[in-house]
């Protein structure tokens, strides 16, 4: 069932000019002390901006429960204190805060994209999969896009950061051979590391001269100047269009693959 929170109606006494600064205002005067000013859940509120069940409903829909209420009443009906513009904003705002993901038209060519992702000029397979196809060094992508918007996928992959679960390190064993890759398992008399091309090695402590924690990525720096910016963009439509694809799926909606709708 979705289900929004509880809220305290706070009545806006002066409309903003701009949609945007309105809508910031009245969610932060009615809906940030149940779900929190980014959304994503208070004490007495669910998360509502990267739930991908209250993201995949429609405006229509979400407009229906602000004015009306949800239907198991934990939330009031905000319609008898806020205008019809007033709720119109705070669902722009919503959308925002989700990352705006059905709104958005793709920047690219997602078929395009697939091919560069899958042993293409990008090679991401080396290290990530999607839709259980790839490597298992990096993160699984295939909902990677659900809430983020394609400035942020783009900014992903052309400025990477450190997966913070995972512990990038350099091996150097006593018998001169240094080894690049993650940390998956370690104890006091052991550590097993996978390197840049999937494999694992378990080393025993005795072996080893020292171990160096890495602070940047493992992933490429220069997907800005190795991919164009047409090509960036399609990268990110594949995964958006495989995000949406799944989360019309898992809707019951129309999960078809991207090849079978371009025979259409």
């Amino acid at each position: 069932m979705v289900s929004f929170a509880s809220a305290r109606v706070v009545p806006v006494q002066k409309a903003a000019a701009g949609g945007d600064t309105l809508g910031t205002q009245v969610w932060a005067g009615n809906c940030a002390g149940c779900h929190g000013l980014d959304g994503r859940g208070g004490e007495r509120g669910p998360n509502i901006a990267t739930n991908p069940e209250i993201a995949g409903l429609s405006d229509a829909a979400i407009t229906h429960i602000v004015s009306e209420g949800s239907p198991n009443m934990a939330m009031p009906a905000l319609g008898r204190t806020l205008s019809p513009a007033q709720i119109a904003a705070v669902v722009k705002h919503l959308r925002t805060l989700q990352g705006n993901q059905h709104a958005a038209a793709l920047p690219g060519d997602p078929l395009a994209g697939r091919t560069l992702f899958y042993g293409g000029k990008a090679e991401c397979t080396n290290c990530h999969m999607v839709d259980g196809l790839g490597g298992f060094l990096g993160p699984e992508l295939s909902d990677f896009a659900r809430t983020r918007p394609a400035e942020e996928i783009r900014a992903a992959i052309v400025h990477p950061e450190p997966d913070p679960r995972a512990k990038t390190a350099m091996v150097y064993t006593r018998d001169g051979l240094k080894y690049l890759g993650i940390i998956r398992n370690e104890d006091n008399f052991s550590l097993q590391l996978q390197t840049t091309d999937g494999g694992f090695h378990l080393f025993d402590r005795k072996e080893i001269e020292r171990v160096e924690v890495q602070k940047q990525s493992l992933m490429p720096a220069n997907y800005g100047e190795r991919l164009t910016p047409a090509e960036l963009n399609d990268i990110v439509s594949f995964l958006m269009a495989t995000s949406r694809a799944r989360e019309a799926k898992q809707q019951g909606g129309d999960h078809r693959t991207m090849e079978e709708k371009d025979d259409d």
